[in-house]
């Protein structure tokens, strides 16, 4: 097992090796996406938890990414998807385990999610922000990042 270490600052990028790179943005939580995870699997990199943002429900993944949050680029999150994103992520933060947030590409459902996790711990929606999107002119689609925000908004984070 490699252990990945916490580090700023932030994003702290773990590899330039392939177009969507895995990045942490808080101490033990990882943004990434689909070929990030891939390839973070084959190079022996565990998380704790793998929490996965899809467009679909991949039967043949759940083993290695057991929660599996399914909906589209442009739509907000489902109703509940960030409660139990938090309560999964919070738990494993709490005991410094790694966790590991991925989408298709790594810029939109698990960015957004990541800020909304970001943003209820305390940081400005411009910080969070810039943790989650620093080195990428794309960023998530307006509808997914507003539905995070108002997620957010409702559980403590500061206007």
């Amino acid at each position: 097992m490699t252990c990945l270490g916490s580090a700023g600052p932030w994003p702290r990028w773990i590899s330039r090796a392939y177009e969507v790179q895995l990045r942490e943005v808080h101490p033990g939580l990882y943004v990434g996406g689909r070929q990030a995870f891939t390839r973070a699997i084959e190079e022996g990199i565990l998380f704790d938890e793998v929490i996965s943002f899809t467009a679909r429900v991949c039967p043949e993944e759940l083993s290695q990414q057991p929660l599996q949050i399914v909906f589209h680029d442009g739509q907000p999150f489902p109703d509940g998807s960030l409660d139990l994103v938090q309560a999964c992520t919070e738990e494993a933060l709490y005991l410094g385990r790694p966790v590991l947030l991925h989408c298709q590409a790594g810029l939109s459902r698990s960015a957004s999610a990541a800020y909304a996790l970001l943003r209820v711990r305390g940081l400005s929606a411009d910080d969070a922000a810039l943790r989650v999107h620093a080195g990428y002119a794309k960023l998530p689609v307006p509808e997914t990042i507003a539905s995070a925000e108002a997620w957010a908004l409702t559980h403590g984070a500061r206007p």
